[in-house]
């Protein structure tokens, strides 16, 4: 399948990998609600269902940087994280 038709079929919420989780908009709006109340989108260990999904963008981010397929593309995901000020990258000390 061509990157063209994964990107319009996921754009009208067309799921390819088959997942049982919940949509990307629902997880979404869980880190914005563990924002406002963090005041950081540092998702902890112990939120694993939430943390899961953090782990999973910063993923899906390396590969859209590095040229390759990623569903951050897909309706504007990139924009919506970084305008929550989401950390893609996180530096260990």
């Amino acid at each position: 399948m061509t990157d063209e038709r994964r990107e319009k079929l996921e754009s009208i919420g067309f799921d390819l990998c088959g997942r049982t989780g919940p949509p990307w908009v629902q997880r979404f709006q869980e880190l914005v609600d563990f924002k406002n109340k963090n005041g950081h989108t540092n998702v902890p260990t112990n939120s694993r269902p939430l943390r899961n999904w953090v782990v999973t963008q910063r993923y899906q981010y390396r590969l859209l940087k590095e040229g390759k397929y990623s569903p951050l593309t897909s309706g504007d995901r990139c924009k919506k994280l970084e305008s929550i000020g989401f950390s893609f990258k996180i530096y260990k000390k």
